[in-house]
């Protein structure tokens, strides 16, 4: 079923879970990029049991204001749509954004669009 090109494909159940195994996915991609491709320590297994790094590393996604990626944990800590949804959740503290609002055509609005771009990032909430 696999898209030309693709030797895997993992399905999953809702777009919630769709999110879920994609931060997870960046999450595994980023560590082994900096793990230069070696093995797992002991240190790293053992400190991820206990929910510490470096097994479990300080990393971030970012997300922006009115996204909406699901109700499941680490979803609902990138959607910011309804206070309602959020509401007695623990959470992360990722960094969030404005999302910009380009003006069409994009090849007759570069520079506005450029520094809407710019604006959007100066507001990153870290």
């Amino acid at each position: 079923i696999a898209p030309k090109g693709l030797e895997c494909v993992q399905p999953m159940m809702c777009g919630s879970c769709s999110n879920e195994n994609a931060f997870k996915a960046i999450c595994i991609w980023y560590a082994n990029k900096n793990r230069s491709g070696k093995s797992f320590n002991e240190e790293e297994l053992t400190s991820s049991m206990y929910n510490k790094a470096p097994g479990c590393p300080t990393v971030s996604l970012m997300s922006f204001e009115g996204g909406f990626h699901g109700r499941t944990f680490g979803a609902l800590a990138c959607t910011h749509s309804k206070p309602i949804h959020k509401l007695d959740i623990p959470s992360f503290d990722w960094p969030i954004a404005p999302f910009p609002r380009y003006k069409y055509p994009l090849e007759e609005n570069q520079r506005e669009n450029q520094k809407d771009d710019e604006r959007c990032l100066a507001r990153v909430s870290i």
